[in-house]
């Protein structure tokens, strides 16, 4: 029932479009996808500093096929341009060209998914982000379709719709070196070879550590904090180290009782960092290098700046899992389409669980006092829930987590 409903759908968007010039709506256009969508984005009042790939970049199609969960050589798309801004801001605006109209309602209803999935993730992230995907907008005209992840979308889809016609507006940096030669023919050689090339290349690539986290490393030291723990013997702790095992043991003396359970100290350690720290910002500032303020990748910039960035929120609930007898990773990685990112695994009940402190903080909250409660929407869950929200790492290096609790 459901396929024939979706059948008449189609069936109904074709026979609309094939009538549409009687009533003077026009489905042509001279611009190319990124032009489109530079004409969008030119509209627009408050839009943050924006990352753009298009088919010129080899990894056009693999990127778009793994961040929107499509096959873009089945779905004949000919041509696109995707502006992203990254990181903790979900602003998106992309426009894509296909073959078929009936094509461009399936790549309607993958974006829309798309869409919906990344209003879980910044739900308990970035509230403020997931509020600004609920007001986004997935519009189809003829075959082209546009993401419209933008505070003004009425603006943006009247700017879509204007580029077409006989004279649409010029785009901002209207190059016609950039027009597709065939004018989004589907038998243009250069697109349909990248796709082919690009479509099934592997997306499971270990990300490095940053280089923020380098210049800290050796100054955190987790495995000198938990010798002095089994020993009892401070002498080999360093003074950063040292404040970090003092911090680590008040807080579980204060947190933790002997009648509790595993799952009960560990929603307790997880509650806390997440109740105690906010995220910084900062990172974002420095993705792509790494940067950032160098104390938000251990435990010291948590405990006693009240900041940290994914890496110290892993490494901060490792070290105090591990203090606890639990056995636990910190998985290095991206999320968010490409951001360096990290988040733990932990072994009970005979089980791998993996646990994203990060997403669950939100990220525009205030960290004491908070109005926003605290989430477990990424709390033991499986490796193949992170994978569907758009985790990446090297999965031969670390264990499946498939329990959930």
């Amino acid at each position: 029932m459901k396929k024939s409903c979706f059948g008449f759908f189609v069936y109904f968007f074709l026979f609309f479009t094939s009538c549409g010039a009687q009533y003077g709506i026009s489905y042509y256009t001279s611009l190319t996808p990124l032009q489109m969508a530079e004409v969008i984005i030119a509209e627009q009042t408050s839009l943050p500093p924006m990352q753009s790939i298009t088919p010129k970049d080899d990894f056009f199609w693999t990127f778009i096929n793994n961040r929107y969960h499509i096959h873009a050589e089945d779905l004949q798309i000919q041509n696109g341009a995707v502006f992203y801004a990254g990181g903790v801001l979900a602003a998106e605006v992309a426009v894509f060209s296909l073959a078929e109209a009936s094509d461009a309602l399936i790549l309607r209803s993958a974006l829309i998914d798309f869409v919906q999935r990344r209003r879980v993730v910044f739900g308990g992230y970035a509230p403020t982000q997931a509020a600004l995907l609920g007001e986004s907008l997935v519009k189809v005209h003829g075959n082209f379709v546009a993401l419209l992840v933008v505070e003004e979308t009425k603006t943006a889809e009247a700017s879509f719709l204007a580029c077409f016609g006989e004279n649409p507006p010029n785009s901002p940096n209207n190059d016609p070196s950039i027009n597709n030669p065939s004018n989004n023919d589907p038998s243009n050689s250069n697109i349909q070879n990248n796709n082919q090339q690009n479509h099934n290349q592997q997306i499971d690539t270990p990300a490095p550590p940053p280089s923020g986290y380098e210049i800290t490393h050796g100054i955190y030291d987790p495995e000198a904090i938990l010798q002095a723990w089994l020993t009892s013997d401070l002498s080999n702790l360093t003074e950063i180290n040292r404040k970090i095992f003092d911090f680590a043991a008040t807080l579980i003396t204060n947190l933790i009782t002997e009648d509790m359970g595993k799952f009960e100290k560990q929603t307790a350690i997880h509650d806390w960092i997440v109740d105690h720290a906010a995220f910084d910002l900062d990172f974002f500032d420095g993705a792509k290098d790494g940067l950032g303020n160098p104390l938000s990748y251990h435990p010291y910039g948590l405990f006693y700046n009240q900041t940290a960035n994914c890496f110290g929120f892993a490494y901060t609930f490792e070290l105090l899992m591990r203090l606890l007898g639990f056995d636990v990773l910190t998985v290095h990685g991206t999320a968010l389409g490409g951001v360096l990112h990290a988040w733990n695994i932990i072994f009970m009940y005979d089980a791998w669980f993996a646990v994203d402190i990060t997403w669950n903080n939100p990220a525009d909250s205030p960290r004491l006092g908070r109005t926003t409660e605290i989430t477990h929407r990424f709390f033991n869950v499986t490796s193949e829930k992170l994978f569907f929200y758009g985790h990446r790492w090297d999965r031969t290096a670390v264990p499946e987590a498939t329990g959930t609790r």
